[in-house]
This record gives C-alpha cells, structure tokens and sequence, in this order.
C-alpha cells in the first residue's frame, strides 16, 4: 500500500490535485494587500458600465461569472457573483445579466475550460438582441488580462508601460466575496517563457473567480467601459452566500 506522501505526489502529478493542507495559501498576492483593498458593499463602490467574464475549472466541474467596472476614483472594483456545477447555467445567467443590467462586455478565454461557451453564448445574445460585446482572448490576451490585475493589487510586479490601459496608482477593489478570497489565496503563477497567467491546477483551490473577474476587467478595458448599468445590490440579493 502506498504511503501518504507517495499519494500526495500521485495526486499532484497525475491528477492535477494538491490537497488543501499542502497547497500554499497567499503565494502570490497576499493577505494583508488583499485585505487592504476591501470596501464596503454599496452602489457607490463603482460606477457604469460594468463588464462581465466567465470562466469553469478544469475539469468544468464548475463555472464562475465575476463582474468588473471602474470606480469614480479610477480604480476598478470587482465582485464574484455566482459559482454553480457544471457550464450550462452560465449562458441563461449571462445573457439576463447582460439585457437587464446593459454590461458592455463579456470576457472569456478562448482556449480555456469555459470555451465550449462561446458559440452558445454568442447565439443567446443575439437571439435575445443584447448588444453585449463577447471578448474571446487569446493566450497572450489572457496572460496581460492576468498580469494587469495582480498589477492593480499594488503587490511588487511586472510594469507594463506601453499598455494604455496602465495606470500606476490605479488600484483593484473587492468587497470580500468568500469565493472570489478563497480563489486569490490559492492563486498560484504559470509561467511560460517571459508570460504568466494564473495557474489552473495543482493550487489545491478554484481558480476560476479569480479568473472570471480578471476577464471581466479586461474586457471592460477592452471596449473602453462603454455601455449599460448594474445594481450590485441585486446581485448580492440573487446569490446564496456561504459563510
């Protein structure tokens, strides 16, 4: 029989799954800059429009829908607004999303666990005639979508000056979503060649929240934060929140 630690490393390698004992917590951004960019969540904390983005574990299992708009001082709040089993709820979700709050944007990779989405979701919206851009990024696309928001966290990073969408004192904002504090605490990098993104597995948690809103920014970005409105209030109000 094989020992415990044998196990761990089966498990690591070959399933992609590190157990939550093992996994590291705040490697990346950490808890206390996390924590410091928290604030209250009222209609005040941002502005319109807002973006969306979506994204599944590997396995798509399960799937995230995050939010991003911009602040009245220029930084840009985010907020996790839903994780369920399975893919197919996400495109109900976020075509209502989309028609009654008027997002400007929903982001997505490409080549990620929630690309099975794309072409549904695009018919969705166009069937229930929602003028909502669907940002797909490619690779490299996903990895600046990734490097600009640890960027915003104001923890030590790569300074991208030639993005136009940089800006050195702009800072990212949360209200402290459970789901969304777990994703960034197991938040671990991938790193290949001189790119980075957020690694998908082995991070003993759920990458996709923090992924979701980090797609939704950047396709805020994207289309330069034009279009609609939403209510951060009803989403709270629709979502069950566990403690």
């Amino acid at each position: 029989m094989a020992g415990a630690g044998n196990l761990i490393d089966f498990q690591a390698e070959y399933l992609g799954w590190v157990p939550e004992a093992t996994a590291a917590k705040w490697a990346v951004i950490s808890e206390a800059t996390w924590e410091a960019l928290r604030v209250s969540p009222t209609r005040e904390a941002y502005q319109d429009p807002v973006a969306l983005g979506v994204d599944a574990t590997p396995d798509q299992s399960y799937a995230s829908i995050g939010m991003a708009a911009r602040t009245v001082m220029g930084d840009t709040f985010v907020e996790h607004i839903e994780r369920k089993p399975g893919l197919s709820w996400t495109v109900p979700a976020l075509v209502k999303i989309a028609k009654d709050q008027g997002a400007c944007a929903i982001g997505i990779a490409a080549h990620g666990p929630a690309a099975p989405l794309i072409e549904p979701l695009q018919r969705a919206l166009n069937d229930a005639y929602v003028n909502c851009e669907l940002v797909m990024m490619q690779g490299p696309a996903v990895s600046r979508a990734c490097r600009q928001l640890y960027i915003e966290t104001g923890e030590v990073g790569e300074l991208d000056l030639d993005d136009p969408s940089y800006d050195v004192n702009r800072r990212v904002v949360h209200i402290g979503n459970p789901e969304l504090n777990a994703s960034v605490a197991s938040a671990q990098k991938y790193t290949f060649g001189d790119e980075w993104r957020w690694q998908r597995q082995g991070t003993g948690g759920d990458p996709a929240p923090l992924y979701a809103v980090t797609l939704a920014r950047a396709a805020g970005e994207s289309v330069e934060w034009v279009g609609g409105s939403y209510d951060i209030m009803k989403s709270l109000g629709q979502v069950e929140r566990r403690a």
